[in-house]
């Protein structure tokens, strides 16, 4: 998705024909009028933001409908286990990759331990990284978050990441009557300023709150609601600095309420892996010469909506595949001729392919139906073929798939 915007293209070649196909698109009876002046660093003059409709966004519209009918259909055909691990590690790659696309050091050891640790009952807020992991955990669960305007989003920033990001630095702390009273400097990954967040904070306040009204207007298609808030958020810069985090949890969690929870999880390691698309969508549609058009912006980011979910689905398509197949070599395994080795097999193998890490020994036994004492048992007696991760609170188990593979079937 490299396509020059079109008025950016025509201000490079035409000035007469750039003029008059912005008076046509911005006049256009069929164009969203947004009552937020689209303004580029250090440039003079703003211009109202817009967006029309275009045969690339319904395309995309419909792509996204299709393929996420198929990735429902192959999430369908997981079994339940297979699903709530692939899930799990999903959200723990998006917290990790919404962490990295910020410069915020973290593993998916440590994002696995909280959450291990928050699920125990502990206090989120007294934990590094425990405040995100367990608003991820809530939007897993399919807990409804209000946000209606500032004033919301200011308690919800409170509880995500305010602490964190004051921690860093003290000077993040919000200094206006419900965000920040201050300039905010935008910069590149070179640090170098690329544009100022709205101010003063009136207008701030004024400007978020007609972004969460587009948000929840019933007249725009539910994604490009979601692309335009997206693409406002970054403009606005509400905080001195947690924004990018806090924009991507939002779409995350309309987009699990449109989509599927799996694309609301997949998000921020479709932005990593297209990170210069992505911030180039951003300068495009800053650049003065493209006249506040959100058009651009909008085509793009429901592209990078519609490459996570193709990926999903090739992703757990080839995790099938191998299941399929790793499945039918522990059928005829001779060794594990037993019923509950088997069935204990069975879980491990899921656990193999679609997590990072393991099964518990509790998760086993109540997917069994059997005592913990048995299943600690017989996984001592599975001990050669299986893994253990010792970094959790809980031994995690999975099976070896290389010893699975590499022994014959009569062993």
């Amino acid at each position: 998705m490299k396509k020059t915007p079109l008025l950016l293209k025509l201000s490079h070649t035409n000035n007469d024909e750039w003029e008059h196909t912005y008076n046509i698109l911005f006049n256009n009876p069929f164009s969203v009028h947004i009552n937020i002046p689209i303004k580029q660093y250090r440039a003079t003059e703003s211009y109202p933001a817009f967006f029309y409709y275009t045969h690339d966004i319904i395309e995309l519209l419909e792509k996204i409908r299709k393929k996420t009918l198929v990735l429902n259909e192959v999430m369908g055909n997981l079994p339940p286990i297979a699903l709530n691990h692939f899930t799990t590690t999903c959200m723990i790659e998006e917290i990790l990759f919404t962490n990295e696309i910020e410069g915020i050091r973290s593993s998916r050891s440590e994002i696995r331990t909280v959450l291990n640790t928050i699920l125990s009952k502990a206090n989120p807020n007294t934990i590094r990284l425990g405040s995100v992991v367990g608003k991820y955990i809530l939007l897993n669960k399919k807990e409804n978050f209000s946000f209606d305007n500032a004033t919301e989003l200011r308690s919800f920033y409170d509880d995500f990441v305010a602490e964190e990001v004051i921690t860093e630095d003290p000077g993040n702390a919000l200094d206006g009557k419900i965000l920040r009273a201050d300039m905010v400097d935008v910069k590149s990954p070179g640090g170098k300023v690329i544009h100022q967040g709205a101010y003063p904070e009136k207008k701030l306040i004024s400007y978020m709150d007609h972004a969460f009204s587009i948000l929840h207007s019933d007249s725009i298609p539910d994604l490009i609601r979601v692309s335009v808030f997206h693409y406002l958020f970054g403009y606005l810069h509400p905080f001195y600095d947690g924004n990018g985090r806090t924009s991507r949890f939002i779409t995350s969690f309309f987009l699990s309420k449109m989509l599927n929870k799996l694309v609301a999880f997949r998000l921020s390691i479709t932005i990593k892996k297209s990170l210069r698309t992505y911030y180039k969508l951003f300068e495009n549609t800053n650049d003065i010469r493209n006249r506040g058009d959100l058009t651009p912006f909008i085509t793009g980011f429901l592209w990078l909506i519609e490459q996570s979910i193709l990926r999903t689905v090739e992703l757990l398509q080839e995790k099938m595949i191998e299941f399929t197949n790793l499945k039918e070599i522990l059928a005829h395994r001779h060794d594990f001729e037993d019923k509950l080795d088997k069935q204990i097999a069975y879980v491990l193998l899921q656990a193999a392919l679609f997590s990072d890490a393991g099964a518990s020994v509790k998760e086993i036994s109540r997917t069994i139906g059997k005592s913990e004492v048995t299943v600690k048992r017989r996984l001592k007696k599975l001990e050669p073929y299986t893994l253990t991760n010792t970094d959790q609170r809980a031994y995690l188990y999975r099976l070896d798939l290389n010893k699975l593979k590499s022994i014959s079937p009569t062993q």
